[in-house]
């Protein structure tokens, strides 16, 4: 008989479990980490990156991981609250922590970043309003590459926080 073998997403959420019983915030990769010893993945993703054959199958594997990890790590409660919230640290990693353990300052924390956010998209909303008006006016079938200049100083006058629209 042969053995079955549980499909990885299955290993995230008791790996979550595990990291966060650990106390305090957590990193996405410590999450990751979990998953793939708990899968007893370890050895096996080092020696595929040793290899010649197995070039890019270890970031496939490590890839489908932290996009695992960061689903599961936004799953809601049943009041729809995040059971897990994230705060972006001194070097811009996400710190996760469950929601029903953090304080004030951790909720500060979550809250400036959302504002943050927020602001960004408004000024990229404002400025792709912008650039949709000057499409507009130059009528069907014009491209941002006939408008952008215009456009741009437009943007520029508005005084969008330009270094805020490549987010």
């Amino acid at each position: 008989m042969v053995p079955t073998v549980k499909p990885l997403r299955e290993h995230v959420k008791p790996a979550i479990r595990a990291v966060a019983r650990r106390g305090g915030y957590f990193l996405k990769v410590e999450v990751v980490h979990e998953v793939l010893r708990r899968a007893e993945l370890t050895d096996a993703v080092v020696q595929i990156r040793r290899t010649y054959v197995g070039r890019g199958l270890d970031d496939a594997i490590i890839g489908y991981l932290e996009v695992e990890v960061a689903r599961q790590l936004r799953a809601r409660d049943d009041h729809g609250l995040r059971m897990f919230e994230c705060y972006a640290d001194a070097n811009g990693q996400r710190r996760w922590r469950r929601l029903i353990e953090m304080r004030a300052a951790d909720i500060r924390r979550v809250t400036r970043d959302l504002r943050t956010l927020r602001d960004q998209l408004a000024d990229k909303v404002a400025a792709y309003d912008l650039l949709l008006e000057e499409l507009e006016r130059a009528g069907e079938g014009a491209r941002v590459a006939d408008v952008y200049d215009r456009a741009w100083q437009r943007i520029v006058t508005a005084r969008i926080r330009v270094d805020r629209l490549a987010s």
